[in-house]
């Protein structure tokens, strides 16, 4: 799949990246993964300088919506070493498909209100899978953005507490 040029994933920059099993394998998925998962996660967004603003992990794949944190964030390589980690601590025979999908946010889709319908669509997916009734119940929705502890993407105030975040507190 071919990418965009290199500066597009560097900087101040809101990417929605997809990551999927290898024939959307399942049964791997545990808390106990998942704690692996998030512990990996907190140290590889801080070395690349990147906020996980909404993230979901689903039976066959992963949501992340990644923020480029300052301007020398580089979210191809922040996404190279988590799927290496990731890849990883997956039990075998279970692996990552070779390339992961993304999508960088043009600015019309950066704003506010667009942010806060990617949140909520990546919150609301074991929802629309059936996999939960409410969003709240998934226990593998996420964020992880310094500075904002407990952010979890489909709580009501998550896009206020957010904005003013990424906005320098404003």
């Amino acid at each position: 799949m071919p990418r965009l040029d290199p500066a597009a994933y560097r900087g101040r920059v809101l990417v929605h990246w997809t990551m999927t099993l290898e024939g959307r394998a399942t049964g791997w998925l545990s808390a106990r993964w998942f704690e692996g998962f998030r512990g990996l996660l907190v140290t590889t967004a801080a070395k690349y300088e990147v906020a996980v603003v909404a993230g979901v992990v689903m039976p066959d794949h992963l949501h992340l919506l990644v923020a480029g944190w300052r301007d020398s964030s580089d979210q191809r390589l922040f996404v190279r070493a988590l799927r290496r980690s990731v890849g990883a601590s997956l039990p075998p025979p279970v692996t990552l498909q070779k390339q992961a999908y993304d999508h960088v946010l043009r600015p019309a889709e950066a704003g506010r209100d667009a942010v806060a319908s990617l949140a909520y669509y990546i919150a609301e997916n074991p929802v629309r899978k059936g996999l939960v009734e409410r969003a709240q119940d998934w226990p593998y929705t996420f964020a992880e953005v310094t500075g904002e502890s407990g952010l979890r993407p489909d709580e009501a105030d998550f896009c206020e507490r957010w904005w003013r975040r990424w906005n320098g507190g404003r």
